[in-house]
């Protein structure tokens, strides 16, 4: 690999169209304040350089950028790429990621209106980020150790995973699809409506009206702080461990919760149950309790339902009921079920190269409960499989 050190560009496309360069030390930056510095480029390495001018890294494949700076005038640095690894970076010019493909980032600092829209497989570990309109209409994102602010984040993503992260943010999460948030901080109001597939495990969530005409929303274990007017429209299984100001009319489902200020339930479609008992995760009569109803469960759907199979949902009292032998859709069949028998599992994807279709069972509650509500599944998937043979 070829090395190009300590040398200052300013023109207009300088190393347009390199490969396999290493460029050590260098500055982009000058009066002639040219462009498009590194466009077309394939197995490039940027080490300790500092971007002042203006769309440095677009349509590069196999791109690494270590310690380097682009500030405030280096903007929509890095467009139309793929195969990227960013490290201890600073990202300060606006629409700094776009419309890129498989990229990892790690220990940087983003400061830029509207990142990361329309990427496909983004990895973001330990970095801090400001932004409006981040991330939007991304797809298979995983982040971890991320500490976020701005307004209007995360919208329209799909298939995301966030693990320890802390999000002060507002509108977060609106239409993102089979989104998962586990041991993380979601501070903002009106979250996640529209939202389908939403899973919160052991969050701390605050902020007014959050969780709002939601789909297949699932919170496990979750502590809720100044949130009112909760749920509203929403389809919803959810285990709360702090009281909540007031919950409003969920369509279906159940919230499991120690204290509620305020059930507000004035609409007719509103059917959710809203059940007002303590939690406790911690100790040995509920793991015992769990314990043993997942194996009654997972005894049952081998004897009885054949078309699934049970399998661990992360380290919660949720099983996971995977779709082994299943004619039709998987939402269908839960939005089937809920007509049929009045039971609401909420629906998923598990994220792959084949997206499997599961539903998620609660095994924290009573063994009458919860056999009754597995001979509901079990009526719902036999009533569905003869309503599709009979549709073909």
């Amino acid at each position: 690999m070829n090395i190009i050190e300590n040398q200052n560009f300013d023109e207009e496309r300088a190393l347009y169209g390199s490969t396999e360069l290493l460029v050590k030390k260098c500055s982009f930056d000058g009066p002639a304040d040219g462009e498009s510095a590194l466009k077309e480029c394939h197995g490039m390495e940027v080490e300790d350089c500092f971007f002042n001018l203006r769309y440095p890294f677009w349509h590069n494949s196999g791109l690494k950028i270590r310690g380097c700076e682009m500030t405030e005038l280096c903007r929509a640095s890095l467009w139309y790429s793929e195969h990227v690894e960013i490290t201890d970076t600073k990202m300060h010019g606006i629409k700094a990621l776009r419309e890129c493909r498989d990229v990892v980032m790690e220990n940087c600092d983003i400061i830029s209106p509207e990142f990361g829209w329309s990427v496909n497989g983004i990895q973001m570990i330990h970095s801090t980020a400001q932004s409006e309109y981040f991330m939007m209409r991304a797809a298979d994102l995983y982040f971890s150790d991320v500490q976020f602010k701005g307004k209007y984040s995360f919208q329209y993503i799909k298939n995301a995973v966030f693990e320890n992260c802390v999000l002060d943010t507002k509108d977060a999460f609106w239409h993102s699809e089979n989104v998962t948030v586990k041991n993380s901080i979601v501070k903002g109001e009106y979250l996640a409506w529209y939202s389908d597939g939403l899973t919160l495990i052991n969050c701390k969530i605050s902020g007014t009206q959050p969780l709002c005409y939601c789909k297949n929303l699932t919170l496990i274990h979750c502590e809720m702080v100044d949130t009112d007017l909760c749920f509203e429209r929403s389809e919803v299984q959810a285990i709360l461990t702090s009281s909540v100001d007031s919950i409003k009319n969920p369509l279906s489902g159940w919230i499991q919760v120690p204290e509620v200020g305020e059930i507000i339930m004035d609409v007719a479609e509103a059917k959710g149950k809203v059940m007002i008992s303590d939690v406790d995760a911690q100790t040995e009569e509920f793991q015992k309790t769990v314990s043993e109803n997942k194996e009654f469960v997972k005894e049952f759907i081998r004897n009885k339902i054949p078309q699934m199979q049970a399998a661990s949902f992360y380290d919660t009292c949720f099983l996971r009921l995977d779709f082994v032998r299943m004619i039709g859709s998987g939402m269908e069949v839960a939005e089937y079920i809920k007509e049929k028998t009045g039971l609401y599992l909420s629906y998923g994807k598990q994220n792959g190269r084949v997206e499997k279709e599961f539903l998620r069972i609660n095994t924290a509650c009573s063994r009458s409960v919860l056999e009754d509500n597995l001979h509901q599944l079990k009526e719902g998937i036999t009533a569905y499989e003869k309503f599709c043979a009979e549709r073909c």
